[in-house]
């Protein structure tokens, strides 16, 4: 018997596997035993080597990695692939809703993003009691959690004050459910100090709703708007992330002599066999997976000229341990540890590198210039180094010198 049958026998007789589980492996392992999209030596050999990541979505990239419906228009204008007449009443709206989700592919096969809830159900609760829509909604959160179980699976709801994101939130926070994740997207120019209050107190409940900085993110997109999917990715709205790739950053300094090499020569190397692992994936997904011809683009729930990719780095810590000067230091003794070249040279370096890359075109598929993630990227980490100085009064060196940099790498975290 092969390795590849011997694998698939394991997964069909696993005590430990539910059907759903069992058929989930099942299509993973067939899918990864088919030939990689064509790769040039380099690349395949970083992929190998694990230096670049593809987060193991699969050898045949045939669904993209995120996908963000607009659900607005299988509730305005039905669907004819579903046969579904527009919604006229909550239920009819909830009930297309869930048919929808079934739909709505990702790389965990089921949805990452269900909608912005409260924009998309107040239109039919006008003649629908305090009450009733507490019933409703209830149910058709527990049906969420119990049928499509994943933590991924992201619902949105603000930034205006409404029945429906109060509702949500208060379900959320008795209920107490894994599924689906939630964010309230918080503006100060229109939530309302109650809404804001109530979503605080559902944090304290359940960990949810998480907050996104509406004022932060809505520049960088147009006014079609964006949605917060799966783990907190803000992406553009009817479109989403064709996939995901990353730069280990650990492996990356361990091919580098010293610091001024890992930033001058095996960094930007990386960086490039990177794009060229995310352009192969990009242009399989595109021009031969045909997942773009299907109805999701044809009744206009998606549009392929609204998809990005995404773009990481991890193993940060991991590196600068690679990279930083040795030297001992006696035993139960306290230091302050001085910037080094690796500290300094990091923020802005980054912000260089990323700040001039720029995505080819593959296929017909526009794709987004990585600027804006590492942009965000950036004002993350500064967020990090400004809550670690304020919760615990650290104001060392390389404290005080990466709030410098990352103030002057992106203003706007000037008014974090």
């Amino acid at each position: 018997m092969s390795e590849l049958l011997k694998r698939f026998k394991g997964i069909t007789e696993n005590p430990g596997l539910s059907f759903t589980q069992k058929a989930r492996y099942l299509s993973l392992e067939a899918e990864n035993s088919l030939p990689y999209p064509e790769l040039d030596e380099e690349t395949a050999k970083a992929l190998e080597e694990r230096v670049i990541c593809d987060m193991y979505e699969g050898h045949a990239p045939f669904k993209p990695r995120y996908v963000m419906p607009d659900y607005s228009v299988v509730l305005e204008k039905g669907s004819t692939f579903l046969e579904l007449e527009p919604a006229t009443t909550l239920d009819e709206a909830i009930n297309s809703l869930m048919i929808a989700y079934h739909h709505v592919p990702s790389v965990t096969n089921m949805p990452v993003f269900i909608g912005r809830l409260d924009n998309l159900l107040l239109p039919y609760c006008d003649d629908v009691s305090d009450e009733d829509l507490y019933k409703k909604l209830k149910l058709f959160w527990r049906y969420l959690d119990r049928v499509l179980p994943d933590a991924f699976m992201h619902a949105n709801v603000g930034p205006t004050d409404n029945r429906v994101a109060r509702t949500i939130m208060r379900i959320d926070a008795e209920l107490k459910q894994i599924a689906p994740n939630l964010t309230f997207i918080w503006d100060p120019d229109v939530s309302s100090d109650e809404i804001f209050s109530q979503a605080c107190k559902s944090i304290i409940e359940c960990s949810k709703p998480h907050i996104a900085n509406n004022p932060l993110h809505q520049p960088l997109f147009d006014e079609y708007g964006y949605g917060v999917a799966s783990c907190y990715n803000v992406l553009p709205l009817c479109g989403g992330a064709s996939t995901l790739t990353r730069i280990n950053l650990r492996e990356v300094a361990r091919r580098s002599k010293d610091t001024a090499d890992f930033f001058e020569n095996v960094l930007p190397k990386y960086i490039d066999l990177n794009f060229r692992l995310t352009e192969a994936r990009i242009d399989h997904l595109f021009n031969k997976s045909g997942f773009f011809e299907s109805f999701l683009v044809k009744e206009g729930w998606i549009r392929k000229d609204r998809f990005t990719a995404m773009y990481g780095i991890f193993a940060w810590h991991s590196a600068w341990r690679s990279c930083r000067p040795r030297k001992a230091v006696p035993a139960n003794t306290v230091t302050m540890r001085q910037p080094t070249s690796l500290d300094t040279a990091s923020p802005k370096c980054f912000s260089k590198l990323l700040k001039h890359a720029q995505w080819k075109i593959v296929g017909k598929a526009r794709l987004c210039c990585i600027r804006k993630q590492a942009s965000a990227m950036m004002t993350a980490v500064h967020r990090v180094f400004v809550f670690l100085m304020a919760a615990s009064q650290i104001q060392s060196p390389t404290c005080r010198h990466w709030q410098n940099t990352m103030h002057s790498i992106h203003p706007v975290s000037q008014k974090s």
